[in-house]
């Protein structure tokens, strides 16, 4: 039964957008001052459950390559002696123009190892593929499917935990996606700690099938003009800062930077 659960990565690990509830004037906030909970911080509430004395952090920022999650959290997520870390990053990689896959799998298969030859448990997230969100995500389909092998791959190498959506259709349903249309709302991320769960060995496979009707999707006009709006507001800010060499997470913390009991976010995944 674990104990010490360090969860790594980017803006999916991070919690974007699952706001942490009970802040006034969320969405006035600035961004670096917006606070949230997502799959990681549910799931270490669920493994509570299950293991009391539960300690966990959180070292995930958004915008983070694998390069910084390899060689700047896992040190410091090792040094803290936990018994289980989660890995899900790669694909902020992958968006980039030029990106190597090769070095990628490199890095990645070093890291699992380096985590797996001190006695620590690891779960990777392989992430799905992007055409269902839509057809301008399309284009990126082959680089998601190399990252999701590559993930796979190691997994299976070196006999790790693996959650893994790309066979998961079903959560690109826009249902479980927030606004931008690159991070899960809370819907999502609830779905991802169910998913974590199961793969951890707690609970079966149930949540490849929700449980409710999914609402139905906008018809093909209106999602072209969703994705108009899109683009201004998301789309061409996120190009202007990559262009800028300027990131979403400069000047952002690890939201939980120590192992500490989750007892103040028990109230919250409620």
């Amino acid at each position: 039964m674990w104990k010490r659960y360090i969860a790594l990565g980017d803006s999916f690990t991070e919690g974007l957008n699952d706001p942490l509830p009970g802040q006034a004037n969320f969405e006035l906030l600035d961004p670096q001052n917006q606070k949230f909970l997502g799959w990681a911080d549910r799931l270490a509430v669920k493994m509570s459950k299950h293991s009391p004395d539960l300690l966990y952090a959180n070292l995930a920022v958004r915008g983070r390559l694998l390069a910084d999650v390899i060689d700047t959290q896992l040190p410091q997520a090792l040094a803290m002696k936990p018994d289980l870390i989660s890995i899900g990053a790669g694909i902020n990689d992958a968006l980039r123009p030029a990106w190597d896959p090769d070095q990628l799998a490199t890095l990645y298969d070093q890291g699992v190892k380096k985590a797996r030859e001190t006695g620590v448990d690891v779960l990777l997230v392989g992430f799905g593929d992007p055409i269902y969100r839509g057809a301008y995500m399309a284009f990126m389909s082959n680089r998601f499917a190399r990252l999701n092998a590559d993930v796979c791959a190691i997994a299976s190498r070196y006999g790790v935990k693996l959650l893994n959506f790309w066979p998961a259709t079903v959560y690109s349903h826009d249902y479980f996606w927030s606004e931008d249309r690159l991070h899960l709302n809370s819907a999502g991320h609830e779905a991802a700690s169910e998913g974590a769960m199961h793969a951890l060995g707690f609970a079966d496979s149930t949540w490849l099938s929700p449980s409710f009707e999914l609402p139905l999707q906008n018809d093909l006009l209106a999602r072209a003009v969703e994705s108009s709006k899109w683009f201004r507001k998301h789309a061409f800010p996120w190009m202007i800062r990559r262009a800028q060499g300027r990131s979403s997470g400069d000047g952002v913390s690890p939201k939980r930077p120590q192992l500490t009991p989750v007892d103040d976010l028990v109230g919250a995944t409620k």
